[in-house]
């Protein structure tokens, strides 16, 4: 009999914790003689306790570590079950809402605390002050809201970050955002940066190394390039291109700006099915094309936009100016062919949202 028991327990586990993996979360123990059975396996070590009261099988944790999104997701899904009254925030709410962030932040969930609520944190697990902790669900945990969520990664975390996260699409324009920010955040400690950090949020960027070289643009005070801006194929006018970035200069030199970010070459809504070399091919093809069309290409990898040299060196080599430099007050002016007013004196001018050459 006892022996019967110990196999339908055994049994009972084992789709306890498949059902939680099909369900991308962690397991939780229904009762107290299924935790003991679960904390035995976690002596055993063929069950990993990431933390307290969540169990996932030791094999798709160690897999886990190479997915740090989905990590987050298994976590606060599993920890969502065990603690219906958490509201997860900052960093782990902006991932739930699928705003993207850098890896580095989701090191841990972060749960609201408001003012009156108890809460202490624990390793893996850290409180973190949210002044309207309302919540709704996201990707199947509870979570802050997008503009809480929004605003508490504007204030607390570094420039860089938060115009990634800024940079979701809201359906706000940047004005909006910043007035929307600006009622939910009155007195908030960091709301001026956050508000300064939303006032450059652009929804064109695809992703997000794309608004990170942004952001160190902004660091450097570098004009900013018009983004996300199509180009007619030389060879095929009816294939076109669209480029990253592109800077058109008062002399009607045409720099145009591509950042390769890791979701370009791993994000399959993206890749499209592609092999690598295949993409790579593509590249090497896209920017020997737009060089014939007399652009010239500057390109930062997801690396290259966090450092301030490469960043200084290869826009200072491509002729991008400084805030501040004449060159700079005249692209920078509305009527410029920046942005859609008179042609260069080659005819260049971005218009919208296409390169063009008028009066040829």
């Amino acid at each position: 009999m006892a022996r019967g028991w110990g196999r339908s327990a055994e049994a009972r586990i084992e789709r306890l914790l498949d059902q939680a993996a099909q369900d991308r979360r962690a397991a939780v123990a229904p009762d107290r003689t299924t935790r003991d059975a679960l904390e035995r396996r976690v002596a055993k070590g063929t069950v990993t306790s990431p933390l307290p009261g969540l169990y996932v099988a030791t094999n798709d944790w160690e897999n886990l570590q190479e997915d740090v999104a989905l990590r987050t997701t298994v976590l606060a899904r599993g920890a969502s079950l065990l603690h219906p009254g958490w509201t997860f925030c900052h960093a782990t709410a902006a991932h739930l809402h699928g705003l993207r962030i850098s890896h580095p932040l989701l090191d841990g969930l972060q749960v609201a605390n408001a003012k009156g609520m108890r809460g202490n944190s624990l390793p893996g697990v850290a409180r973190r002050y949210v002044r309207r902790p309302e919540r709704e669900l996201a990707d199947g945990a509870w979570a802050t809201s997008v503009l809480v969520t929004t605003l508490d990664v504007l204030r607390t975390q570094e420039p860089r970050e938060g115009l990634v996260v800024a940079a979701a699409r809201l359906c706000l324009s940047a004005d909006e955002l910043v007035s929307e920010l600006r009622g939910l955040g009155r007195g908030l400690t960091g709301v001026s940066k956050a508000l300064s950090v939303a006032a450059y949020a652009d929804s064109r960027a695809e992703s997000g190394a794309e608004s990170m070289a942004r952001a160190m643009m902004i660091r450097l005070r570098y004009v900013l390039p018009q983004l996300q801006v199509w180009v007619a194929n030389p060879l095929d006018p009816g294939h076109l291109f669209r480029v990253d970035g592109m800077w058109v200069l008062p002399d009607g030199t045409i720099v145009v700006l591509e950042v390769d970010g890791m979701a370009k070459r791993q994000d399959e809504s993206m890749t499209r099915g592609r092999s690598q070399e295949r993409i790579r091919w593509e590249e090497r093809q896209r920017e020997s094309l737009l060089s014939a069309s007399g652009a010239r290409v500057v390109r930062l990898s997801f690396w290259d936009a966090l450092n301030e040299s490469e960043v200084s060196r290869r826009l200072d080599l491509y002729g991008v100016p400084r805030l501040g430099s004449e060159a700079a007050m005249a692209m920078m002016r509305l009527d410029s062919a920046m942005n859609g007013g008179a042609p260069a004196p080659n005819g260049a001018v971005i218009r919208d949202g296409w390169l063009r050459f008028e009066g040829r």
